[in-house]
């Protein structure tokens, strides 16, 4: 099962590629919506979804885009194409015009600021104070530690 599920951790939507039924699920202000995509996005999206943080190399996409019989020739064939998944989402949702990053010379990623849902709520705290607001303290401090190391590695 091919599914993976990203949170933005500034307004907390979430969006959700599962590339076996080819569906790319948004879930915005608490709004679903949902729309099929081509199988080669579905691939594409999938690839970076599950990598992320780390970019998903231009030699990977190439060989992911050759899958599926499409013509990849250069380098410029292989950025019309993720051209093409950036348009199609952003038009799907405007504010998602630059959720697909072009690392020069590398390849694409995703904007740290997303974090894969799965992962957060594997994560248990056990970390209980005497007042609540402590707590809740220590928790943010905590999250702002490990998106910092995130950041920085």
């Amino acid at each position: 099962m091919k599914l993976v599920s990203l949170i933005d951790t500034n307004n907390q939507n979430v969006i959700t590629i599962d590339a076996d039924s080819l569906v790319l699920r948004l879930e915005i202000d608490g709004i679903p919506r949902e729309t099929r995509i081509k199988p080669f996005m579905a691939s594409v999206l999938y690839q970076l979804f599950h990598r992320h943080p780390n970019p998903l190399l231009y030699e990977k996409i190439i060989e992911i885009l050759k899958e599926y019989d499409l013509i990849i020739s250069d380098l410029t064939r292989m950025h019309r194409k993720l051209s093409e998944i950036k348009q199609f989402v952003q038009k799907l949702y405007p504010s998602l015009g630059n959720l697909v990053l072009n690392t020069r010379g590398v390849g694409y990623s995703l904007p740290l600021r997303f974090k894969n849902l799965h992962q957060i709520a594997s994560t248990h705290d056990n970390t209980k104070f005497a007042s609540s607001k402590i707590t809740k303290a220590v928790q943010m401090l905590d999250a702002l530690i490990k998106d910092s190391i995130d950041m920085t590695s």
